[in-house]
């Protein structure tokens, strides 16, 4: 290490911090030494990738585990540097940049390390106690001792590491109040005492003094914050987020020396947003630069964020995420314009641009990377609830500023940025010239982003539904859905696209909208038909429900949920959707099914409400539906007069016997393992193959008083009454022609049932409800798909997760098992 930078490689340096280093205080060359190093760390690489290709997961754990002393004084370092080049301004140069380029990239490589293992609470002590793990000597003469980050001890080995950062890098920096009086900086000062010293809006992250959390400076059993010293965690989160706006870095030049520091805005100017959109009309221009800077940036400040990742289900319910609570719920300078620049950029992104065939091959395209890990960001930050590390009024601003999007131009211009990037691998797929347009991988995030705003933000979800065509997103989720049923990977973005169609079906507008004809030609392998976009879903639930993975039965009554809300809107199905509606019922009311399990008859219930809503609000439309329902009437008057088989061989042990006499496919796929429903009070587990009088799941036993429960509350009153009115008129239409169905069809559409049926009873809408079960579910998904995007450079690849399994995926084996979790996600 004395030998100058030019003999340690990148990889040697991390060798090299597993040995005992040298106090500076000692003598001036082993301080020279040790700056020496911990330059070489952030100015040695060269790419990005050479941080996560030299440097391994296993050594960084060897060098927590047998040099955390070494680690902890690294991370000062790093964030000295950090705060070093915030603090410069308009002084910094291009090999600054490249430093603080680097530093970022190893932050993002060590603190997945770090939060993965917290046993040694090396986290805590360093980051928000302030304090250093032990050195060995020391630790050898008291194994329960640390050193405090405070003004003596460690902490003068620091400041004169510090100074000497300070003085060999630049002659012209010799302090932070001379950089800034000579060029005013965006960013906190590196001593709240030196404040007063630069401009207004280089404000910290911390929260306002009158609001401010007792445990912030709170005295501890180990140690006690000064005054003076914020925790390395805030420190760090200050320069990160300083550096998302920092001129030459990330956003184009523009420091004004004239400016006023008594009349500096209280928040960021909003032309330093990154791009136009929401709340923004002008911007600084842009470049590929600053654009992979804006990308180490964010990818940095989520990797803060993902201490979700290493705890279970479970424990995440009860996590205190400090890191999130900072930037999530305390307003600050940069608050604002952080919400801006991610969704702006998350929703302005066009990879079509002028549509010329190939030109994601002819050129470079540096924005796709940036929009994946802004919307990502944006997800999390949007997902999080305050601990109870905040006041209790607390609140997260970025879903406040969420629900604040209220223009109707910047609803239309998320809701179009949406769907066609939502759209994309559909369109991508299905080109004249094959891979003539650039297939995106971000649809995933965009529809996690779709999700919040409809649940936050309820403008928005209005001024879809009276505004907007919401046929457009539901064409994409429908496709999903189809394409998915059968992949277990997938099983996340199925549970997400169809909570956000059970979402949207409690309202009238939605079910009223699927009545648009559908015009385009389909890619996938559905019945020919002519038909709206509720043809389209009803035949899309119907192969999820009997052609789909065994992971999806949690899901069933969800679908079925679906149909009954849409059922009093649908004016018109055609005939192989009617069709297949009864051979759905069919399938749900055989004996062998309903007995298999306590709560199978539910789903019957269900279908059954589909049926009357169709007939008492919406009959003279649906007359192909009351059709199919003539042709297989049978099933509803069985149905009625259920019972009990007297012994568990009459008619249940063979399962090949349809209703019909035939031979029909089982509902649901063999030998499929319970699933838990995401919604807690639907949780119920039910066996997916009946074999016999018994199911496997608890050996249910059918009763009489449990037939008698539920039997008589069927609500088959309407459709006895609607065919014994009309069938009896039927044979005298039937002649033996082939014209025989369209003059049946002709003579349901002209019949009145006036005076026939019921009083028509009320609509029954189910709407969504969120819970614990569910926040559970979208934060396991969430982080499901960032870990599995994040991949070029493996950010998460190969550390220990605990939210969810992780399969790694053999040669030759299928993709669609790539990656297992316990909670369903991809």
């Amino acid at each position: 290490m004395g030998q100058g930078k030019s003999t340690l490689t990148y990889a040697q340096v991390w060798e090299v911090l597993l040995q005992p280093l040298p106090p500076t205080s000692t003598t001036t060359t082993a301080g020279k030494q040790q700056h020496e190093l911990w330059s070489l760390v952030w100015s040695t690489p060269k790419a990005g990738e050479l941080v996560f290709t030299q440097v391994s997961l296993d050594a960084l754990r060897k060098l927590k585990q047998q040099a955390p002393h070494n680690l902890a004084l690294l991370l000062h370092q790093i964030v000295n540097e950090l705060r070093r080049v915030v603090s410069k301004g308009s002084l910094n140069t291009v090999a600054d940049f490249t430093n603080a380029r680097n530093c970022l990239r190893v932050v993002t490589r060590v603190m997945p390390v770090i939060m993965e293992d917290q046993s040694d609470h090396f986290l805590e002590t360093v980051f928000w106690r302030n304090e250093l793990p032990p050195t060995p000597t020391s630790a050898a003469g008291n194994p329960s001792s640390s050193t405090k980050a405070g003004p003596s001890g460690e902490q003068a080995e620091q400041q004169e590491n510090d100074e000497n950062s300070h003085n060999t890098d630049h002659s012209s920096s010799n302090s932070v109040s001379g950089s800034a009086t000579t060029s005013p900086s965006h960013s906190p000062a590196i001593s709240p005492r030196a404040e007063t010293d630069i401009e207004a809006e280089e404000i910290s992250i911390e929260q306002d003094p009158t609001s401010k959390p007792s445990n912030v400076t709170t005295t501890t059993a180990s140690t006690t914050y000064p005054d003076d010293a914020e925790p390395l965690a805030v420190r760090l989160l200050n320069a990160v987020v300083n550096l998302l706006f920092y001129p030459n870095f990330t956003i184009s030049a523009s420091w004004n020396n004239d400016q006023d520091l008594n009349n500096a805005p209280a928040f960021l100017p909003l032309d330093r947003v990154w791009a136009l959109g929401v709340g923004v009309n002008e911007v600084l221009p842009s470049s590929p630069t600053l654009d992979q800077n804006r990308c180490e940036t964010i990818r940095c400040l989520l990797t803060l964020f993902s201490e979700a990742l290493y705890r279970t289900p479970e424990d995440n319910s009860k996590l205190v995420n400090k890191w999130l609570d900072i930037v999530a719920c305390m307003p600050t300078y940069h608050s604002l314009g952080l919400f801006y620049s991610l969704l702006n950029v998350s929703c302005s992104y066009d990879p079509i641009g002028w549509g010329v065939p190939y030109n994601h091959i002819l050129f470079n395209d540096y924005q796709e990377q940036l929009v994946e890990t802004s919307v990502q960001t944006l997800s999390v930050l949007l997902n999080h609830i305050p601990s109870s590390f905040m006041p209790p009024t607390a609140k997260n601003i970025f879903v406040e500023y969420l629900a604040a999007v209220q223009k109707p131009e910047d609803m239309h211009f998320i809701y179009t940025a949406i769907w066609q990037l939502v759209m994309n691998p559909l369109e991508a797929s299905n080109t004249y010239l094959p891979n003539s347009t650039k297939m995106l991988s971000c649809h995933q995030e965009m529809l996690m982003l779709f999700w919040k705003l409809i649940q936050e933000n309820n403008a928005f979800f209005r001024f879809l539904l009276a505004k907007q065509d919401i046929s457009k997103i539901v064409d994409p989720i429908l496709h999903f859905l189809h394409e998915g049923r059968k992949d277990s990977s997938q099983s996340g973005l199925i549970h997400l696209s169809t909570f956000i169609l059970l979402f949207m079906s409690g309202e009238r507008e939605f079910g009223v909208q699927l009545n648009k004809p559908l015009t385009r030609a389909l890619t996938i392998q559905l019945p020919t038909f002519t038909g709206n976009y509720a043809d389209y879903l009803i035949l899309v639930f119907h192969k999820m429900l009997t052609d789909g993975h065994e992971r999806l039965d949690s899901l069933y009554e969800c679908l079925l949920t679906i149909l009954a809300n849409i059922s009093p809107y649908i004016k018109s199905l055609s005939m192989i959707t009617s069709i297949k509606l009864m051979h759905l019922f069919k399938l749900l009311s055989r004996p062998k099914f309903l007995f298999a399990a306590e709560r199978n008859h539910r789903y019957i219930f269900f279908l059954l409400e589909f049926f009357n809503n169709a007939i008492q609000y919406q009959y003279e439309g649906n007359s192909r539906l009351i059709y199919a329902m003539i042709r297989d009437k049978q099933v509803f008057s069985s149905l009625a007069s259920l019972q009990l088989p007297k012994a568990p061989e009459a008619g249940l042990n063979d399962q090949n016997q349809g209703i019909e006499g035939g031979v029909e496919q089982p509902l649901f796929p063999k030998a499929a393992p319970t699933v838990t429903a995401p919604v807690a009070k639907e949780n119920e587990t039910r066996e997916s193959t009946i074999t016999g009088w018994k199911a496997a799941s608890g050996n249910f036993l059918p009763s009489e008083e449990w037939l008698q429960s539920w039997r008589n509350q069927l609500p088959v009153s309407t459709i006895i009454r609607l065919l014994s009115a009309v069938v009896p008129q039927i044979p005298a239409l039937v002649t033996g022609s082939s014209a025989d169905e369209a003059q049946i069809l002709q003579f349901l559409k002209e019949t009145t049932l006036v005076g026939l049926l019921p009083v028509p009873h009320p609509i029954l809408i189910r709407r969504y409800q969120t819970n614990a079960a569910t926040t559970t579910w979208f934060t396991t998904f969430m982080w499901g798909v960032i870990y599995l995007r994040n991949q070029a450079p493996p950010v998460f690849a190969d550390t220990h997760v605990k939210l969810f399994t992780v399969k790694q995926l053999d040669e030759g084996e299928d993709d669609g098992d790539q990656a297992h979790n316990n909670n369903s996600i991809p």
